[in-house]
């Protein structure tokens, strides 16, 4: 008897270790620009990535090692932000998964944290399947940890209760050349017999 899986959702984590995270956290902090609502506070806003060699050398990085996990060279960064989640604060359920993604596992998301401590809070990925079943991941962030997942799939964090920073910063990648044909092929029933009069 041969087992198989109906159902099978990839994610990757792991460290960078001689990325310096001190300047780059600093580098962010200091010269990232806040988006969104102007009245909203920093604290809830996401940021704009400085560009600078240290983080860019980070993105590349992250870049070749989403190509990696997914198995496909021709992804590219599309977008970057950083955000610092104050004491109190957490992120919402949400996802990347956008109307164009008509072949959603083609595209990856990712996290890196340039700081976080033992009490950070949890990044949770979250999947469903059927309609039935459900099952939450919890991570546990650390300073200099990635983490790679399918941009459709459902992430968000638990309540910050450190009082210490937590900076995490956040990419989508796409493929270089999207697959825009249909993803189910109903052409066949364009036709129609015709009918003979006599």
């Amino acid at each position: 008897m041969d087992k198989k899986s109906l159902v099978s959702i990839p994610y990757f984590q792991g460290h960078i270790d001689d990325i310096d995270n001190e300047l780059i956290a600093h580098q962010i902090t200091q010269y990232g620009e806040p988006c969104g609502d102007e009245e909203e506070p920093w604290d809830d806003q996401d940021i704009l990535l400085p560009d600078s060699p240290e983080i860019n050398e980070l993105l590349t990085r992250l870049t070749r090692l989403v190509q990696y996990g997914a198995e496909n060279n021709d992804l590219v960064l599309k977008n970057q932000w950083a955000l610092n989640l104050q004491h109190g604060k957490s992120v919402g359920p949400h996802s990347h998964h956008a109307n164009f993604h008509i072949y959603p596992e083609d595209y990856w998301s990712a996290v890196y944290y340039p700081i976080a401590d033992e009490n950070s809070a949890k990044l949770i990925l979250s999947a469903t399947w059927c309609n039935t079943l459900h099952r939450d991941t919890h991570i546990q962030p650390q300073s200099g940890m990635y983490v790679i997942f399918p941009s459709y799939v459902v992430h968000w964090t638990g309540r910050q209760q450190s009082l210490e920073t937590r900076l995490v910063i956040g990419a989508n990648f796409d493929p270089a050349e999207p697959n825009m044909d249909a993803n189910v092929d109903f052409s066949i029933y364009e036709r129609r017999p015709s009918v003979d009069p006599a």
